[in-house]
């Protein structure tokens, strides 16, 4: 009786703490995987890296803007870049300048990069997609797992109590003379078995709960419950499902092969890119500079000096003559000014026509051909492994359902067996290891039942998944 009071306690501890945790349904522990998954989270780098790969191939559109200057202290014999004349005296010089180039024409190398970009982007995201379904139907199957352990423990539980009853009429049998003690004792043996089975069961729905956790990457320490919905078993025969139309119907609906479609088409065009790098491309080019440089001056002014014109002579005296000489004053050529003085624009077209460059392109071509056959191996295969797992999928599907149709006539029967087996018990006709042999053989056949409800449908479900259906238990 202690042992009993304390299974008791224990049961009623368990639902106690289970009623105070946070309940979880199935579309919740999906979302919280989805959220919290590292490959997931992963997957939205690489999205959001080709997005801004996406961008960059359409800014190869528009013009480029650079722009540079340098400063030089020269010393000796030097040009002087703002007079373009030799110079002895040391100087100092500074440049300014700012080009820009567009490419008027690459045999559209550079339409057919943004496109692979985009194909690229689409193809990224859905791989993603595909990582959620798969995520969503591991949670699923994660989930059902401690449906069944909370199945096994009412199961559990509920043979606990019969037991319990069962041997509270053998004590009032055995105090009325109509059976022996050694009939007791069969019985309590019985009861510890099924205690065992309680405690099984609870450990049972602790480690799927940790195991789902662990999938939703959730703390192991967080207390948390699922709902437990009416899952009812699944009408559709998986005999009338017909394999080559699921197939057809998966190939549709599995974004892993719209991904490929995507790298595929990505793949040819990569192609095409490659082979423009070996063709002539045009492109335009503009320009602007200017210098200051600390030997250049200014005029400030103009005086005029009378100058004498020395040995002048007038019919053969000599006389005196002068003319007014022109005197130049200079200063120092203001920064600014010099840089509005020596601001320079050029524009121009040029061809770039490769010739030789050690193969490169040609590598890059050859390379870019066999990405697409390695693409296309992967499809195939794919493809292959897509129609294995259907119709191993299909076949585990229907060999459930006829387990379950089994394990259900088997329950049938052992209810019925079970209940004749109390009967004579209770009137002395049968023992209480004939009882026992009975019970235990109903729990099993209960057990099982479950077990082939939930496989059955979790199989189903499986079937809903490459149809592309949400995998849902409502």
């Amino acid at each position: 009786m202690y042992r009993w009071s304390l299974i008791v306690f224990t049961c009623f501890f368990l639902q106690l703490s289970l009623s105070g945790q946070e309940s979880w349904s199935l579309e919740r522990c999906v979302t919280e995987a989805v959220k919290n998954n590292i490959q997931i989270a992963q997957s939205d780098i690489i999205v959001i890296r080709d997005k801004i790969s996406l961008r960059t191939a359409k800014a190869g559109r528009f013009p480029n803007l650079n722009g540079n200057t340098s400063y030089f202290e020269s010393f000796g014999r030097q040009i002087d870049p703002t007079t373009n004349s030799f110079n002895s005296q040391n100087f100092g010089n500074q440049s300014y300048n700012l080009s820009s180039g567009v490419t008027l024409f690459n045999f559209n190398r550079i339409n057919n990069s943004i496109k692979q970009s985009r194909l690229n982007m689409n193809a990224s995201e859905a791989d993603k997609q595909q990582m959620i379904r798969d995520i969503s139907l591991e949670v699923a199957q994660a989930y059902l797992i401690v449906l069944v352990a909370k199945e096994n423990l009412t199961i559990a539980q509920k043979s606990l109590e019969q037991t319990t009853e069962q041997l509270n009429v053998t004590d009032k049998l055995i105090a009325a003379g109509s059976k022996n003690r050694n009939s007791r004792l069969e019985i309590v043996a019985q009861q510890a078995n099924n205690e065992s089975q309680v405690i099984k069961a609870e450990n049972d729905i602790r480690i799927g709960l940790l195991n789902l956790k662990q999938l939703m990457n959730v703390d192991p320490a967080k207390e948390i419950d699922i709902e437990v919905p009416a899952i009812p078993v699944p009408v559709e025969n998986p005999d009338s499902i017909d394999y080559e139309s699921l197939v057809l119907n998966s190939i549709k609906s599995q974004p892993q092969f719209e991904s490929f479609a995507y790298k595929l088409q990505g793949a040819l065009i990569a192609e095409k890119i490659a082979k423009a790098q070996g063709l002539p491309s045009l492109q335009m080019q503009a320009s602007a500079g200017t210098s200051y440089s600390t030997l250049s001056r200014r005029i400030d002014g103009t005086t005029l000096e009378r100058q004498q014109i020395p040995g002048a002579q007038l019919n053969g005296q000599p006389v005196s003559l002068s003319f007014l000489n022109p005197s130049v004053i200079t200063g120092k050529n203001p920064y600014f000014s010099q840089l509005n003085q020596n601001l320079g624009f050029g524009v121009g077209v040029g061809i770039n026509i490769p010739i030789f460059n050690g193969l490169q392109i040609r590598s890059a071509v050859q390379n870019a051909k066999l990405n697409t056959e390695n693409i296309k191996l992967q499809n195939t295969q794919a493809l292959q492994q897509l129609r294995s797992d259907i119709l191993r999928s299909l076949t585990d599907a229907r060999a459930a359902r006829q387990q379950m149709q089994a394990a259900q006539k088997t329950f049938d029967a052992q209810k019925g067996a079970y209940a004749d087996a109390q009967k004579r018990y209770e009137i002395g006709t049968a023992n209480s290891f004939e009882l026992i042999t009975s019970k235990n053989t109903l729990d099993n056949a209960q057990r099982n039942l479950v077990i082939a409800r939930y496989d059955y449908t979790f199989k189903m479900k499986v079937l809903d998944y490459y149809a592309g259906k949400q995998i849902s238990f409502k």
